[in-house]
């Protein structure tokens, strides 16, 4: 939906009939299906009623639009614009302004944001979203109690591949066996790491913010057979390779995009040692990043595919803080 063009107020509304329908409402039915709901279902007391419901929405959605880091609805949609999941919002509309639960708020879309980075992690489809989010709309409205509460239930409770809330052994089994690189879905990667970097920062630390356009860099380059030859088989010609390389090769191979490779660094940084040996690379990431990312890496005296499996179980410690499993409660 964000590649389409279209006035932020038409979507607002949008999202605003959605919500109070809790239906799909797309841009081009909108004021069919406004006029409709507005005759047949009689919704307000007064136009002044449904101008003041219709701010409300608007409120909600300037704060997403944005993106204040200060803000928790601000930093939400930081997060829905790296993962392309705009067709959340009605349900964040529904929760902000009808959720009753205006303290509780925060931990609704910390809930919200796990289950979508968990299952985008693990692969799992997006294609059912805009069905889910407003049936979950639907779901809540109809629930007694508190509204969080019963969307951590009914988002734990899901059992397809097309809502599931991955626990945290599948999230690992992601999280360390899924290639995660795509030039598509660097905005993504950056999301994920700029938050695990502000994680790995405690009182001791400078509070910083990162302002510097940051890219995600793979520690081991994609052209690895350049300058990171497999250990025992860099001296042998190409009719010389036997099974036991090309075994090796695979591996190196499939460690690539893993996010145990992945690191932020600037793009000039990028540029000067992107495909360089390990005996330039590793000095320069260390020399030129203040991140703790990349700090990180002088415990390393080599890198291999021991050494990205090690990195990514690290950096899963550190994600699981944060993106909680359904298990975790409230």
């Amino acid at each position: 939906r964000g590649r389409q063009s279209a006035n932020r107020k038409d979507w607002m509304l949008t999202d605003h009939l959605s919500m109070k329908l809790a239906d799909i409402v797309s841009k081009e039915n909108l004021f069919v299906l406004y006029r409709r709901w507005i005759l047949d279902a009689k919704p307000f007391a007064s136009i002044e009623a449904e101008l003041e419901a219709i701010s409300k929405s608007a409120s909600v959605e300037r704060r997403i639009f944005e993106r204040d880091k200060n803000d928790s609805i601000g930093r939400f949609g930081l997060f829905a614009e790296a993962f392309d999941v705009t067709t959340v919002f009605p349900l964040v509309v529904y929760l902000a302004t009808e959720g009753n639960d205006d303290d509780q708020l925060d931990a609704a879309l910390a809930m919200l944001e796990s289950f979508i980075l968990r299952r985008d992690i693990c692969g799992l489809p997006n294609k059912n979203y805009n069905k889910f989010f407003v049936s979950t709309v639907a779901h809540l409205r109809a629930a007694a109690g508190s509204k969080v509460d019963a969307l951590h239930t009914w988002l734990a409770s899901r059992a397809s591949d097309l809502d599931r809330w991955p626990d945290d052994e599948e999230w690992r089994r992601g999280w360390l066996g899924r290639d995660q690189y795509k030039s598509a879905r660097q905005p993504r990667l950056r999301y994920l790491f700029e938050h695990i970097e502000q994680r790995k920062r405690t009182s001791l630390n400078e509070d910083i913010e990162i302002k510097s356009a940051l890219t995600i860099e793979h520690i081991m380059p994609q052209q690895w057979r350049i300058h990171w030859p497999v250990p025992g088989f860099d001296h042998l010609d190409e009719d010389e390779i036997d099974a036991e390389q090309m075994t090796a090769e695979m591996h190196r191979s499939g460690c690539i995009n893993k996010l145990g490779n992945l690191t932020l660094i600037t793009q000039p940084l990028n540029s000067s040692v992107s495909h360089g040996p390990f005996s330039v690379k590793m000095p320069a990431l260390r020399a030129y990043s203040s991140l703790a990312l990349n700090r990180e890496l002088e415990e390393f005296d080599q890198w291999d595919e021991t050494s990205v499996a090690r990195r990514g179980n690290t950096l899963f410690d550190v994600a699981g803080k944060d993106w909680l499993p359904p298990s975790s409660g409230l």
